[in-house]
């Protein structure tokens, strides 16, 4: 599995820095096009999170093929996806002032999560009863 180093990190950083230098002049030269440099400088964040998501996640689907608890995994893994795409949807909401419309994708995440877990928690509920018996 490759790891990311801090030469990366700090490309990342400044690439992050060069974002907000760009998005601060696009705004004091041309407010109407900060919407559409926002959406793309989070595009591209996007894809440096799902890079780097791609190896942790093809590691663990390695070790967890052969084992019976594989679909727990998954089960986090899938959890773990929403709830990245949640707080970046979310945060891109707080930034355009659309404060309730993040909390609705806040809640939806949520309760999306709630959903997902109702198998694992019937199983832990039998797994309990059986152990009561």
């Amino acid at each position: 599995m490759s790891s990311i180093n801090s030469f990366d990190i700090l490309k990342i950083c400044g690439l992050a820095i060069v974002s907000i230098i760009v998005l601060t002049v696009v705004k004091q030269l041309k407010n109407e096009f900060v919407l559409v440099t926002r959406l793309a400088v989070t595009a591209v964040f996007i894809t440096i999170i799902i890079t780097l998501c791609i190896p942790i996640y093809n590691y663990i689907a390695k070790l967890t093929e052969s084992v019976a608890i594989s679909q727990y995994v998954t089960l986090i893994l899938k959890g773990t996806g929403i709830a990245i795409i949640v707080k970046v949807c979310s945060d891109i909401c707080h930034d355009m002032g659309e404060d309730s419309v993040a909390s609705y994708v806040e809640s939806i995440g949520k309760l999306t999560l709630l959903i997902m877990s109702i198998p694992l928690i019937e199983e832990i509920l039998s797994v309990i009863k059986e152990l009561i018996k």
